[in-house]
């Protein structure tokens, strides 16, 4: 991919390609995603911090009791109240060293709509994250769980509109395979605001009506801040309850993951009741694609203010 410096930038130029993970890569990746995990899991607990495996994990713990051989991440629910605490707290009590807390805001903009949580010591450089000014290593993703109105009624749809804006104007980025009617309407909205600093004050008013119904008093509850199917998704907040551990191996190791109370229950809402048969095997493939990676080694080796630039990982044309 070419590049060129300019006001001191290094800009990307081009579509950014991707490349196969290996099989030992692969490996490694479940292992740091893990120990990303339990530093996580270790700190939430030690500040009463409520917190829930969901995806593919909790999918590997319930019919198979260890990790998903094709699985890349680990990925974590939490009730919005939890949510917001984890991110006023990381910066001040945490390994800022090792692990950054990072979210999109007035100031970052990360193309996602949840919070990560980075290891510092590892390089993992997505395609559509290359130009972006943020941590650029292996993360577990961490999803808000907000309280919501009863399904279909007009403050649900309410909710759920409010969710289709925040998602858009926060992300910033034409949608892709949703269609082409879904990508010319997210144009032209983009288009009617296109300043960086508008785009911020609409999500985050979108995200206050997301936001307001609490989570503690609802029956129902929502993940807004992913795809459309599972915002769409209704879950029942009883099915969470207080949190299970459960045996889990990862790369041959014993170890104990956070599950909803009723997981089976979330799996079949989430998945239908065909997620206890695993996928084709052609299906069986890593979920996020990599442009660049070195889990040995701190992402700030590749980094020219503050974004990653390729020559420093020898890929210049």
């Amino acid at each position: 991919m070419e590049t060129t410096e300019e006001d001191g930038k290094v800009k990307n130029l081009g579509a950014a390609k991707t490349r196969p993970v290996s099989a030992d890569e692969l490996h490694k990746m479940q292992q740091k995603s893990w120990e990303i995990y339990q530093y996580f899991a270790d700190f939430c607990d030690q500040r009463g911090l409520r917190f829930y495996g969901c995806g593919g994990c909790v999918i590997g713990a319930a019919r198979d009791g260890k990790f998903i051989p094709w699985d890349d991440d680990v990925d974590v629910y939490m009730p919005r109240h939890d949510y917001e605490r984890l991110a006023r707290l990381w910066n001040r009590e945490a390994d800022t060293e090792r692990f950054s807390y990072v979210r999109t805001s007035a100031k970052t903009h990360t193309g996602d709509v949840m919070a990560k949580i980075c290891d510092n010591f590892t390089t993992l450089v997505t395609p559509y994250q290359i130009d972006k000014k943020i941590p650029q290593g292996l993360t577990i993703d961490i999803f808000p769980l907000d309280g919501a109105p009863k399904p279909k009624s007009f403050a649900w749809w309410w909710q759920m509109l409010m969710g289709l804006i925040f998602n858009l104007y926060n992300v910033a980025e034409v949608p892709k395979n949703h269609g082409k009617v879904v990508a010319l309407v997210a144009k032209v909205a983009l288009a009617l605001v296109p300043h960086p600093r508008w785009r911020y004050k609409l999500w985050r008013a979108c995200e206050k009506q997301i936001s307001k119904w609490d989570y503690d008093r609802q029956e129902w509850s929502a993940t807004i801040c992913d795809g459309p199917k599972l915002m769409f998704t209704p879950f029942k907040r009883k099915w969470f309850g207080k949190g299970i551990d459960m045996p889990l191996e990862v790369v041959g190791t014993p170890q104990q993951y956070r599950m909803p109370d009723d997981y089976d229950t979330y799996l079949r809402a989430e998945y239908g009741d065909g997620y206890l048969t695993p996928p084709p095997a052609d299906e069986q493939q890593p979920k996020h694609e990599v442009y660049f990676m070195d889990l040995d080694t701190p992402y700030q080796k590749y980094m020219t203010n503050g974004r990653f630039d390729p020559r420093k990982a020898g890929m210049s044309d």
